[in-house]
C-alpha cells in the first residue's frame, strides 16, 4: 500500500509560479483546467470534474488525475492509496479553520491544517513577492515530517508520494528510506535548486512540471 503526503504551501506555490512562467506572472491556478482524452482512467479519489481542484484559503491544489500522470513512470502502487494527508494553514477565525478542513477532507484528503494569525500570514506573503523565499507557518513542516516518519515506523506504507519542492524534509526521506520503505518526492525541478538532494535521496524525483505543460487556460484554446 501507498501513502500520499502534501506539502501543501510548496506545492501550490511552486504549481503556480511553473504556470505563470509559462502564461505570464498574472497568471493564477485558477485559471487552470484539464480535460482527459480518456474516459475511465484511474484518478484519486474519484473521475468527477473539475479535475484541477483549487483553494486559495489553505493553499489546497490537487490533480486528480496524477495517478495516470505517475502511472508513466511505472509507479503503479500509487492507486493502492491508504491515506493521503494535506499539510498546510490558513488564516481566519474558527469558523473558516473548520471550512477549509471539511473541504479538504471532502478532497479525500485527511487535513492536517494549522491556523496562522494574519499578520504572520502577511509578513511570510511579503518574503514570497519580494525576495521569492517560501516561509511556511509555525508547525507545518515538522508536523508532516513526524507523520510520515511514525507511518514509516509503524509499516502503514510500503512506498508513499510527497509532493514538495523542500530540500528540508530530507533527513525524513532518509530516514524512512532506511526503515525499508520507498519515498517518490513530486515537486518542481526549477523549485529545488541546483545539484539538490531531493534529485538522488528519495527512490525517484519526478518533476511535475511535465504534468503542468498538459494544462489549458480556462477560456483560451
Amino acid at each position: 500500500m501507498s501513502n500520499v503526503y502534501v506539502d501543501g504551501e510548496s506545492h501550490f506555490i511552486r504549481s503556480e509560479a511553473c504556470l505563470q512562467k509559462r502564461h505570464g506572472i498574472e497568471i493564477a491556478l485558477e485559471s487552470a483546467e484539464y480535460i482527459p482524452t480518456a474516459v475511465g482512467t484511474p484518478s484519486y479519489p474519484d473521475e468527477t470534474y473539475p479535475i484541477l481542484r483549487v483553494d486559495r484559503r489553505c493553499k489546497f491544489f490537487w490533480d486528480r488525475q496524477y495517478v495516470p500522470f505517475l502511472d508513466d513512470f511505472r509507479l503503479h502502487s500509487i492507486r493502492g492509496i491508504r491515506n493521503a494527508v494535506y499539510f498546510s494553514s490558513a488564516s481566519g477565525d474558527e469558523n473558516l479553520l473548520h471550512n477549509v478542513r471539511t473541504l479538504v477532507r471532502q478532497e479525500g484528503f485527511e487535513p492536517q491544517i494549522v491556523m496562522e494569525r494574519r499578520q504572520l500570514a502577511c509578513q511570510r506573503g511579503t518574503q514570497l513577492t519580494t525576495n521569492q523565499l517560501i516561509y511556511k507557518a509555525k508547525g507545518v513542516d515538522i508536523g508532516l515530517a513526524v507523520r510520515l516518519l511514525e507511518d514509516a515506523y509503524l509499516g502503514v506504507f510500503d512506498e508513499c508520494f510527497l509532493f514538495t519542492s523542500d530540500v528540508d524534509f530530507v533527513p525524513a526521506i532518509e530516514i524512512a528510506r532506511r526503515l525499508g520503505r520507498k519515498v517518490y518526492v513530486c515537486g518542481y525541478k526549477d523549485g529545488i535548486g541546483k545539484n539538490s538532494a531531493l534529485e538522488y535521496v528519495p527512490d525517484r524525483f519526478i518533476d511535475l512540471e511535465d504534468r503542468l505543460r498538459q494544462y489549458k487556460l480556462r477560456g483560451l484554446p
